[in-house]
């Protein structure tokens, strides 16, 4: 049976006078590529809480709005990448979208050396993966 480690994750946005932006980052550990803010859940730790810290840890955003509608993943990792003693085999995201009140970031160097605001076309192009390009669409479904 395939374990799936559990985990939080945000479509973060901005409303712009032009438009929306939405915040996407710069994976440097493990892979690189363009993806959302997603991180693991703690041992025992709540959806809810999971999500503020890593919001947190990810953005240092200190002023948000969380939307109750989420979406969420699940998906295996390649072979090579087994974390945490085995023990898991994949994860699994729960999603939901959060409106920023700053464009200030500040990124924790650890997992990402960049990010930056786009807009949802360009977001699509960029994202690493279908399943994220997946959640931004579903998420966003009538945002204006």
């Amino acid at each position: 049976m395939i374990k799936y480690r559990k985990g939080a994750g945000a479509v973060i946005f901005r409303k712009t006078q032009k438009e929306l932006k939405f915040l996407i980052f710069h994976r440097v550990k493990n892979w690189h590529g363009w993806e959302l803010l997603k991180g693991g859940l703690l041992e025992g730790e709540s959806f809810s809480k999971g999500l503020k810290r890593e919001i947190k840890e990810e953005t240092n955003l200190k002023k948000y709005k969380i939307y109750p509608k989420c979406f969420s993943i699940k998906y295996k990792w390649p072979k090579t990448y087994v974390k945490d003693h085995h023990k898991f085999h994949g994860a699994w995201h729960r999603f939901v979208l959060v409106e920023a009140n700053s464009e200030k970031i500040k990124i924790d160097s650890y997992e990402h050396d960049k990010c930056k605001w786009v807009s949802k076309a360009e977001a699509l192009k960029l994202l690493t993966h279908d399943n994220h390009k997946r959640v931004l669409r579903r998420l966003t479904r009538g945002l204006k």
